[in-house]
């Protein structure tokens, strides 16, 4: 069982729909039903009750959903306290083209140097799409 897994799955118990947990987690609604059943197929039982179109978390899914935000929170701990000891970082920027053609020479140069190891990505995003993908820590 993957810890990503779990937090896809938390976000699905939150919602109890596959589309607005998708633009929540900036996916598409289909890699989270296949992410869902390779979940349940682990545990060896459904996590929610599939009536037409809408999920209902079920007994199994809750017992599930108390133990993942656990695990989540565990893990999130380990990250953080290991990651201080990094010293590999990665800056990933979104902006519109233009800005990146203008900037993307003077940060590299900036980060590389100063941060030794570090790693720079770049996704063309204009401003709206830019800053739905940094509310959501991407």
């Amino acid at each position: 069982m993957e810890i990503e897994a779990l937090e896809k799955f938390l976000v699905i118990a939150a919602t109890e729909n596959l589309q607005r947990s998708a633009d929540r987690l900036d996916t598409s609604p289909g890699g989270l039903s296949k992410t869902l059943k390779r979940l349940e197929g682990e545990l060896g039982t459904r996590l929610f009750d599939r009536v037409g179109k809408q999920l209902k978390i079920n007994d199994a899914g809750r017992r599930l959903q108390s133990r993942a935000v656990e695990m989540v929170a565990i893990a999130r701990r380990i990250r953080s306290e290991v990651g201080e000891l990094k010293v590999n970082q990665e800056c990933r920027i979104a902006a519109p083209t233009m800005l990146q053609l203008a900037w993307g020479t003077f940060i590299h140069r900036k980060f590389t140097t100063e941060e030794v190891g570090g790693r720079l990505s770049f996704t063309s995003a204009y401003e709206a799409l830019a800053l739905k993908m940094l509310s959501r820590g991407r």
